[in-house]
């Protein structure tokens, strides 16, 4: 199985036969009538999030306000106010009351089994440290120190050099996606490179 991240699951799984199969049972329960004023597509793609990331309602919407990849993957812009935690709420209980009885995330994962792929779920990021020499100063008075790393502190011991960011799966049986940096760059600042696979 392959892996994915979320740039690509947006790419491969069908939305809009999704969007389409909601409308359908709705108006089948509702008669045609008081179709939703919001974005089914969008509303999909929160629960999607959130059941990836085992996110309750209101994290969901803290979450997209944090992260720039969430806002990608459901399709927010700058303009756009985030759904919050109550639409999501109100629009999960209504696929349950329409017949959707299946989550999102369970059905999102079948389309993607179909297609020879698999979520990226409960993963688990690192960072490891790999140093580089320190330098010292040559006969011209000049360190020979590695100018492209920096440096950082960690349980109270300096280290230069880089890092190297790594995100396993759960039980650490697999490598899905590295990315790497200077050793100066936090670990929260590559979790949306590792998790949308651009690393």
């Amino acid at each position: 199985m392959k892996y994915l991240g979320l740039k690509k699951i947006n790419k491969v799984v069908p939305w809009k036969e999704m969007e389409t199969d909601i409308l359908i049972r709705r108006d089948k329960s509702y008669g045609g009538v008081g179709r939703p004023n919001m974005d089914i597509i969008k509303l999909l793609k929160c629960l999607f999030l959130q059941g990836m990331c085992q996110l309750s309602d209101p994290e969901v919407e803290d979450q997209l306000r944090d992260r720039m990849s969430f806002q990608k993957f459901v399709g927010i812009s700058k303009e756009e106010d985030i759904p919050d935690d109550t639409t999501i709420c109100k629009f999960r209980n209504e696929l349950v009351e329409i017949g959707f009885q299946e989550s999102i995330f369970t059905k999102t994962q079948y389309i993607l089994s179909q297609m020879g792929f698999t979520v990226k779920e409960g993963h688990i990021q690192d960072g490891t440290i790999i140093e580089a020499p320190r330098g010292k100063k040559n006969k011209y008075g000049e360190n020979t120190r590695d100018k492209d790393a920096t440096f950082t502190k960690k349980n109270g011991r300096n280290y230069h050099g880089y890092k190297a960011h790594i995100e396993t799966s759960e039980k650490g049986d697999f490598i899905m996606n590295t990315t790497y940096t200077t050793a100066s760059v936090h670990d929260s600042q590559q979790q949306d490179a590792l998790m949308n696979g651009d690393g």
